[in-house]
Formats: structure tokens, sequence, C-alpha cells
């Protein structure tokens, strides 16, 4: 792909995310051609090397305030890589110096919806590309192509509007527009490249720089290798500069090594051959489909032997000099390279420096890493086999982060990489009004609004695999309220299996009536969407996935009524008071939280409508109400015991031609 780049520069087609969510004019989708060799033309002018240079002030002020950041409040480090990246790129992009905007979460939500939409199997249409011409398939991709051309020509045109102002600041945008005759882009794909430059330009180094300090909490001899050079060249009594990087080449391997540790994109991007070519002893045909696999490259133990290890070392020749002869693949391949990569470069190397220079970062002891958990790809997230297991169990999701809000009327998508629920919209919202209208509902009455349930004194659920025992209170005599906890119980995993526990003190049901359902499901909409229609709110709860290797794994949880000994091993970041619980297991992926308020919500159940294939036939009971909606499967093979997907292999011959399809 670097050698033969020419014939490698195109892209497979994507019809649900290039042309029905973008329009065809998001860069990273777009085929080889025209257009692609302009938009790269108008990005390379503005993010060569040498103008990278420019934006270093920039991104010295935000790294300084993201070292400030991180001391006022040191748990939250991923949501400052976060701001750092945004409030740059955002910058760069448009000028403005606000990262809270709102057209800034208007596009990350935009960007959410491209992430499932390129995911192999998440739209039919890719696999049967003539569904895209039916007038009533893929309206939700079609509707998020004109919220994504709003947003992104609504923030052109403000740059437009402030070009008479001498006092504008440099920026893309204002590049692009000064020189739209020079690249020959049309208003709407300047749009959609500025656009899509801060998308993807944000993302990628908040990730990046995550990695990176992952890395030093992890590998605390390599951290003070580096905090070693950074003190003998820099000294205590002034902070590193760009100045410093070519003094600092223990830090650039440290970098490298991190990112090849752990890479932002294991996978990496598809690119398609244009012609027949020959590779060793191969042809690929025109029109194959090739993935430089980040992760493969990266464990090549011809290349990297110890692939495995964290070995920053390996970035230096036996002269001790950083090694130029690796092929650094973070950023892509050949014409198809990331433009960004200089800019995503410096921001790397001087928000590492300060950070290390500043602090000594540690891991907390007390709460596992999954130290892959952060990487994409179906088989990295702890939470989808939790959500599996749970789901087998009661029919109903769970969520993995419980003080992140489930909200009744919600509808979008099964995230199949995480298992989290990507929002797309809620019934409730202004824009919503007329399609209730349009099937009966009375909007003034409030009829379509959740009920709640009386409350529960407890929910609990655990997965077929898990067996309840009685507490021993006996053995645990030490922990101040045990006897009169409100929840208690041991719960012990199969030996080889991995198990959940899900419990809820005192959960109170919202839930969407099932007259309101009926008129819902008329609502085409919705018809492709699924629709939270229940959601459990609880005042305290406790999440527990087992860890298979532990091997015959039992754990001990209580809801304490006065503060215990113990402290937990692991809390949610959100929950606030967290010392009602106790748990004395070792092993496996934990969460809790306690508050005063029905704040979290663990467990929800999502709904779809029931196709008319479905239906049942004319001498069959007329479906009404909630029986119109069913519970959508889940959104991956099933999972083995280590959580990865299991393909599925049907016989024809099992099959029972008498039996009602669901």
């Amino acid at each position: 792909m670097e050698k033969q780049g020419a014939l490698t520069a195109d892209r497979p087609r994507m019809i649900a995310a290039g042309e029905m969510l973008f329009g065809g004019l998001a860069i990273g989708l777009t085929h080889a051609g025209d257009r692609l060799r302009r938009m790269r033309r108008a990005l390379h002018s503005h993010l060569n090397p040498k103008a990278a240079e420019a934006y270093q002030p920039l991104q010295m002020s935000l790294a300084k305030k993201m070292v400030l950041d991180l001391l006022d409040d040191p748990n939250n480090f991923h949501n400052h890589a976060s701001t750092f990246s945004a409030a740059m790129v955002l910058e760069i992009t448009y000028g403005k110096n606000s990262a809270t905007d709102t057209e800034v979460k208007e596009i990350r939500d935009f960007l959410e919806t491209r992430s499932i939409a390129i995911r192999p199997g998440a739209y039919l249409v890719d696999s049967i590309p003539w569904l895209r011409y039916l007038p009533w398939y893929g309206q939700e991709l079609k509707r998020e192509f004109e919220r994504g051309d709003r947003i992104y020509t609504g923030l052109m045109n403000h740059v437009k509007q402030q070009l008479s102002k001498v006092d504008i600041g440099p920026s893309f945008a204002r590049y692009v527009l000064e020189n739209e005759h020079d690249h020959g882009l049309t208003e709407p794909e300047m749009a959609f490249l500025a656009g899509t430059f801060f998308g993807a330009g944000s993302d990628t180094t908040a990730a990046a720089m995550s990695t990176v300090l992952m890395a030093a909490a992890c590998f605390p001899e390599e951290q003070s290798k580096v905090q070693a050079e950074l003190n003998g060249v820099i000294g205590r009594r002034q902070a590193p500069t760009f100045v410093d990087q070519v003094s600092l080449p223990q830090l650039d391997a440290f970098i490298s090594e991190a990112l090849r540790w752990r890479p932002l994109s294991p996978n990496g991007f598809p690119h398609r051959a244009t012609k027949d070519m020959i590779w060793g002893n191969h042809c690929i045909p025109a029109g194959t489909t090739i993935f430089g696999n980040h992760w493969a490259i990266s464990r090549d133990p011809d290349v990297y032997p110890e692939p495995d290890a964290f070995k920053p070392q390996r970035w230096f020749n036996d002269q001790g000099r950083l090694r130029n002869d690796i092929n650094f693949f973070v950023y892509g391949f050949g014409r198809r390279i990331c433009p960004g990569q200089y800019l995503a470069n410096r921001s790397l190397f001087i928000t590492s420096a300060l950070i290390l220079w500043a602090f000594q970062l540690n891991m907390d002891t007390t709460q596992p890493l999954d130290d892959m958990g952060f990487m994409s790809g179906p088989d990295s997230h702890p939470q989808r086999k939790f959500i599996d297991l749970i789901f087998n169990r009661t029919g109903k999701y769970a969520n993995w982060d419980p003080p992140s809000e489930i909200q009744v009327g919600s509808y979008g998508k099964i995230d199949n990489t995480t298992g989290d629920l990507i929002v797309l919209g809620t019934i409730y919202s202004d824009e919503f009004k007329k399609l209730l209208l349009d099937v009966g509902i009375s909007v003034e009455s409030g009829e379509h609004h959740p009920k709640y349930c009386p409350d529960e004194i407890e929910f609990t659920a655990w997965s077929k695999n898990v067996r309840k025992l009685d507490l021993n209170v006996v053995s645990d005599v030490g922990i101040p309220g045990i006897d009169t906890a409100t929840i208690k119980g041991t719960w012990e995993v199969k030996k080889g299996t991995t198990g959940a526990v899900l419990l809820m003190h005192n959960p109170r049901l919202r839930c969407i009536t099932s007259s309101v359902l009926g008129k819902l499901s008329n609502i085409t909409l919705l018809q492709s969407m699924h629709l939270v229609t229940k959601v459990f709110y609880c005042p305290a709860f406790s999440l527990y996935l087992s860890d298979k290797s532990a091997g015959g794994e039992k754990v001990s949880i209580a809801l304490l009524n006065s503060e215990p000994v113990v402290e937990l091993m692991d809390a949610t970041v959100g929950a606030t008071a967290m010392k009602k619980w106790w748990c004395n297991t070792q092993a496996g992926f934990e969460r809790h939280g306690c508050n005063t308020e029905h704040c979290f919500t663990p467990l929800y159940e999502l709904l779809h409508v029931r196709h008319s294939r479905n239906r049942r036939s004319s001498s069959s009971p007329e479906r009404t109400g909630e029986e119109l909606w069913i519970a959508p499967p889940l959104p991956w093979a099933p999972l083995d015991e280590d959580g990865k997907e299991v393909p599925i292999y049907f016989d024809d011959s099992d099959s029972d031609s008498n039996s009602e399809q669901e």
C-alpha cells in the first residue's frame, strides 16, 4: 500500500456510510479520483509540516491548561484530553475557541452515527444496494445526512460572514473560502471537508493522548526513564517546549511504543485495489478490499521482537539514535495516510512532555484496568459480555455505565462494538410533535409521557451459570452493618465460565403505556429504530462481571446500612456516596453506586416494531398496543466465555416450517 499507493488509494463502496450518510462528501470514505485529489490538496496545504509549525503556540497554551485541569481533577483525564483536542482542532478549523459549543456536541453525535454505519453488516443496503432506492428504507440515514449538512454548512457560513471583519483569525475554513478557485472545491465539499477534519482530528488525538498516559501508568519503570531525561534536559525550574523535542529522544520513543503497543485502530481502514496488482507471488484482483491490519503489523516479531512487551528502547539503533528504518503505520498508508499526522505528532509530544514533567502517573491498585478496552473492535469491550448475559436472562438491556442516564422515549441503535445505546432522537422533542399528532396522540394532554410504576424493594438478576448462596455473616463479622444489610448474598460462578450479577435497591420503573406504544408503531421513523420503552431508576446499583480465569469465582456483595471498613475495588465515575456498598471479590469487573436520589439507570427495555411479515395471520387475534412491539435480538453473534463472537452455522434440516417467525 506504500510502494503501490496509486493502485490502493481507493475505498470499497460504503453505501450506508459513504453515500447515504455523507452524500459522498467525506474525505475518508471518498473514492479515488478528482474529488479526493482536490480535497487532499486543500488539506495538505494547511497541514503540511511547515504549516503545522504555526499552531505550536496554540498547542502549547492548551497543553498548559490541560496540566492545570489534571491538577484540579486527576480522575477525569480522558475528558481533559478530549477538551484539549476539541479546542485545538475547533480553532484550527473554524477559528473558534470554545470546545463546548453546541455545534461541537452535534458533530460528535453525528459522527457516532458514522461509527455505526461503517461497520460491516450494520446496514443491509451494503449487501443489497438497490434497497437505497426504496422510499421507506434508510430514513434515519437520510435525516442524519440532512443534519450533518445543516451543521457543517452553518459553521462554514458563519466563517464566510466573518470574512469582512478585520479581526477574524486564521482558520482552515477561512483558507478554503479565500482560495476556493485554486482548489476547485464546491460549497458542499468545503463544508464537509472542514467538518470531517474537525470530527476525525479531535477524536483520534484524544484517544492517542489517553493511550500514552495509560502506558505511563502501566509501565512505571519506562515512565521514570522519560522523567529522568526530562529532568536532565529541562530541569525543574522551567517547563519543556517544542524547542526541546530534539533533545528528548526517550520521550519520542515512549510515544511511538505506546501507539504500537495499543494501536488506535487495530484493524486499520479498508483500501480497494483499482487494478490487478502483484504482491510477492500473489495476484490481487482489481476490486479487492485490502486491510493494513495495524494489530498484526504491531505484533510482527521480525520487526518488533517480543511484540507483547512494552520496550521503548526498540526504537533506538545501535548508535543510540532514533531509528528511521521502521515505517510507522499508525496514520495509515500511501495516498490515504492521515493528512493531520504532523499536527497530531506535535500535540502528542507537547502534552506528553508537560504531563510527565509535572506529574508521576500511577495505577490505582484498587481498580482493575482493562488496557485494551478503549480500542475499537468487537472483542475489546467487557460490557458486551455483561449485557449479553443479562439480556439472555431478563430480555432487557443492561447499562454498563448507570450514572449515564438512559431516558424513556429515546430511540436509536445499539453499537455492536460496545453494546452502548447510540441515541439518535427522542419522541419528546419539539421536532417529533407533528409525528405524534399524525398518529392520534394528544400532545397537549401529555398521554405520551412516561408513567411511573410503584417502587420495588429490590431487583436482582444473574446469569444462568451463576447461583446465589446465603452470605456467611459470621465470616464477615468485622464489617459494620453486614448483619442488617439491605441486599446481601454470595454468588458463585460455574468454573470455566463468565458470570454476571446485576443488583438494584428500591428500583422505580418508568414506562410508556401500552396504548401509546400501539399508536407509536405507526410512525415510519420508529419502524427502523429501537425505542426505549421502560427504564429502571434506582438510588443504588451493583454490577459484577466475573473473570473466567479465576475459576469458580465466588463474590459476596452487600448494601450496608452503615459505612464499611473495607473500601470498594472499583467505582463508576458519577456515583456519589460509594461507601455503602461492600464487595469482597479480587477478580473481575465491578461497578457500584449509591445516592439519595433515583439517579442511576442500570437496566432498560428496548423494543422495535414487528414487521408486517412477522405479524399474525388473519385467523389469529389481532395484536394491539405493546404486542405490536418486540425485543430486538442482540446485534452480535453469540459470545464465547472470553466475550468473542462465535459464528453461527444454520442446519436447514433442523428448521420447523410450522413455527411462527418472530
